[in-house]
């Protein structure tokens, strides 16, 4: 039961690192061709 917990804590916080790098990466580019675009 312990290890369920922590297998599905560890899956839980690996999508969300996985979704935050997901998101910093298309602000990134949305900033980049943004800044681009204005110049």
């Amino acid at each position: 039961m312990v290890f369920g917990r922590v297998m599905f804590f560890f899956f839980y916080v690996l999508v969300l690192v996985r979704f935050m790098v997901r998101v910093g990466n298309l602000r990134k580019t949305h900033h980049f061709l943004f800044s681009s675009g204005e110049r």
